[in-house]
């Protein structure tokens, strides 16, 4: 007979009454879920059943009217008809303003992505490894890796008590996690169509268009010369959308993302249906992790030496990580282990 234990030993009291082993706004088998009248934040080891009271409702009517006013202002500057001549050159010198400052963003992005790509790595596969391993790691360790890689997955609404607005489960969970992404998916092509149709009308929307055409056509050589310009970027407009998966390596690896997707999915899909819950999982995703850092050794594949080392590091890392995985499974194994001070201090140093 198996016998699981709970994901947080703060949320299992324990006692002789079957009904009642779960802390209070706690429930189900592994006291993993929260009670009525509780909501839930976070998730895993580090979730908190906290009680639905008038502060927990404000906080959730506050974030989601913030959201909305946002979503309205960007609506009313872009859609906004009627203006009068001040105000349309007013709207047109903050667009080029915001445009400006999105163009200035990107860039520094585009110099930061190497870095923030490895992180951002790094972090989903940590976060997963509690789930794919089905080992509670110490506390401390969790909350740090927890918080990170919600940030990462872009899981915001685990850290919002929605439970106290409306009665959530699994189900539910389940159903929102899957519909909110169609919606935003139909969202984002009705903003491209009206994108089109304010696209067509520019001349319109901004007079500047008429003139500069105008000069267009007096100067053959200039429209010549844009039109060539033109051409070419039409033929590498199909490939241009995707430089962001290869402009951070040398030319020579440019497949290398396929790699690293690859990497991604053995180290977290694939692991789940490997002997889950033993040690010997552990071991095999450290045999894949010392694989995955010889070939970024010896492939190199960043266009910077900087970007390589920095690689290595987090490959490291993730090992080292693995490996304490495999010594609290280890330790863990036959026997029930009561986490101490110096087990939760080593874990958040790996």
């Amino acid at each position: 007979m198996d016998i699981l234990q709970c994901q947080n030993p703060m949320h299992c009291k324990g006692g002789v009454d079957t009904d009642d082993l779960c802390a209070e706004g706690y429930t189900g088998p592994l006291c993993a879920a929260c009670d009525t009248n509780f909501a839930a934040v976070g998730f895993g080891q580090s979730l908190t059943c906290n009680v639905c009271d008038m502060n927990s409702e404000a906080t959730v009517a506050i974030i989601v009217a913030i959201i909305l006013l946002v979503f309205a202002a960007i609506l009313a500057c872009y859609l906004k008809k009627g203006l009068g001549e001040d105000a349309q050159s007013l709207l047109r010198q903050r667009s080029r303003s915001a445009s400006e400052a999105i163009s200035s963003t990107a860039q520094n992005f585009e110099k930061y992505q190497p870095i923030i790509k490895i992180i951002f790595t790094y972090y989903q596969v940590v976060g997963s490894l509690g789930f794919v391993y089905i080992l509670n790691f110490p506390r401390d360790f969790y909350a740090v890796t927890s918080v990170f890689g919600g940030i990462v997955s872009l899981d915001f609404i685990s850290f919002i008590p929605l439970g106290c607005i409306a009665p959530a489960d699994f189900y539910s969970e389940l159903l929102a996690y899957t519909l909110v992404p169609l919606f935003l998916i139909k969202v984002f092509q009705v903003f491209l169509t009206l994108t089109f149709i304010l696209y067509k009308k520019r001349d319109k929307l901004d007079p500047c268009q008429k003139s500069f055409a105008s000069s267009m056509r007096e100067d053959d050589a200039l429209k010549k010369a844009l039109s060539i310009r033109s051409s070419l970027e039409e033929e590498d407009s199909s490939i241009r959308s995707l430089g962001f998966l290869y402009s951070s390596y040398e030319p020579r690896m440019w497949w290398f993302e396929v790699f690293e997707t690859l990497r991604r999915l053995g180290l977290t899909g694939f692991l789940v249906f490997l002997v889950p819950g033993t040690a010997a999982q552990v071991v095999f995703s450290m045999i894949m992790c010392n694989s995955a850092m010889r070939v970024y050794s010896g492939c190199k594949p960043f266009i910077s030496d900087f970007y390589d080392s920095f690689s290595k590091v987090a490959q490291v890392q993730l090992f080292y990580t693995m490996f304490d995985a495999l010594a609290f499974k280890a330790k863990s194994d036959g026997e029930v282990r009561k986490e101490r001070r110096g087990d939760q201090s080593f874990s958040v140093v790996i």
